[in-house]
């Protein structure tokens, strides 16, 4: 079995739903930026993630905020469909959930991305 590690940007928070069946799920997007020409417009790569099943959807209800690093790792899968809006084929790569792992946390806007030695207080 193939097995993929994507590390990348959430770039958006995660979005959930609840198939017909009563599953629930999220969706995200882990997004790298591309190496381009000096003065290129900047381009990214975006991997669909989907992650399943009561605790992990909670884990990323919890942690996974827009601007953080994640960890990916599954196996890929090709998905095409048609766009409701341009009736075009959309091509994607797809990893169904197997482990995710936080990189490193979003920061909150204002933050400064120095980190301190001082420890969380609870």
């Amino acid at each position: 079995m193939l097995q993929m590690t994507i590390v990348g940007k959430l770039n958006f928070d995660v979005k959930f739903d609840t198939t017909k069946g009563g599953k629930e799920y999220g969706r995200f997007q882990l997004s790298k930026k591309k190496q381009t020409k000096q003065g290129a417009d900047a381009e990214y790569t975006n991997v669909s993630i989907t992650v399943w099943g009561e605790k992990q959807v909670e884990f990323a209800r919890k942690y996974f905020k827009k601007g953080a690093i994640l960890a990916a790792t599954g196996t890929p899968e090709a998905n095409s469909y048609e766009s409701k809006t341009t009736g075009k084929l959309v091509q994607q790569l797809a990893i169904p959930f197997a482990s995710v792992e936080i990189v490193a946390f979003a920061q909150d806007e204002g933050e400064d991305s120095k980190s301190d030695d001082t420890e969380p207080s609870f």
